[in-house]
């Protein structure tokens, strides 16, 4: 969260300043990573939600988490299944 509030006010809302002030300025490109953010904390399916649920549940346990975020986020282009 800290790292989205940093890029609202550093990056979008000083360009629009400086858009609305007609100031010259060189648009700088950044990766906005909330849909990565979202995937981590987003109610009701992030992927810290879905653990504070599997640890009170009463058999939770790390395959039945594991199990749960692959078919919540399994689709997701920022979500990649590793095996080792």
């Amino acid at each position: 969260k800290l790292q989205q509030h940093f890029n609202q006010y550093t990056f979008k809302l000083e360009e629009k300043v400086y858009q609305t002030e007609k100031i010259n300025f060189n648009h700088i490109e950044f990766i906005d990573n909330q849909p990565i953010l979202d995937m981590i904390e987003k109610k009701p399916s992030g992927l810290l939600v879905l653990l504070d649920e599997e640890i009170v549940m009463p058999k939770g346990s790390d395959e039945t988490w594991c199990r749960k975020i692959f078919q919540t986020h399994g689709s997701s282009n920022h979500f990649e299944k590793i095996i080792k």
